[in-house]
């Protein structure tokens, strides 16, 4: 993979301030349909070996490509933006927007089913926090990393994660 030519172009998408957060969810559909058709994309999901014959195999695989190809970074206070993959692989950084989109663009240049799901965490009413289930697997990365914007300063590269999903007593699907 490391052949792999990632474009310079389309690299973020800044949403209004008080944007709707199903306009989010459908822009990052949206976002995920569009970059599954690039090259690029499809070069990567073809290295990883993702197939939906594999689930299990799959969700991980893609799980920890996300984690080990970019680190959580928050974005700034009263923004909302989304990358599209390009711009996550090129920085290293990104959050849960950011890797749904990634995750979900390589499954989806897979042919494998993906649905993004938009949660309340900690009994909130409001949403805040989205992964991608893929396959009928949650692949939310973010519970392993670092909130402060610093994993970078304390991996090994010998993290392994998992799929894994919390439970989420409010929470809507968007399917792609």
């Amino acid at each position: 993979m490391k052949n792999l030519k990632i474009p310079h172009f389309n690299q973020t998408i800044q949403l209004a301030q008080q944007a709707n957060v199903r306009e989010i969810a459908e822009t990052m559909r949206e976002l995920a349909l569009i970059e599954s058709k690039k090259p690029y994309i499809q070069e990567l999901a073809s290295n990883l070996c993702i197939t939906n014959k594999e689930p299990y195999f799959t969700a991980f695989r893609l799980c920890n490509f996300a984690y080990n190809a970019a680190t959580f970074e928050p974005d700034a206070p009263g923004r909302q933006v989304l990358k599209t993959p390009a711009a996550t692989l090129r920085e290293k950084k990104g959050n849960c927007v950011d890797y749904t989109i990634l995750i979900s663009a390589l499954a989806l240049a897979a042919k494998i089913p993906a649905i993004i799901k938009v949660v309340a965490v900690n009994n909130s009413k409001d949403f805040g926090h989205v992964y991608p289930v893929i396959n009928g697997i949650p692949c939310d990365v973010v519970p392993y990393q670092r909130q402060d914007g610093k994993e970078h300063l304390y991996r090994t590269g010998n993290e392994v994660v998992y799929p894994t999903e919390e439970k989420y007593n409010k929470f809507f699907l968007v399917e792609i």
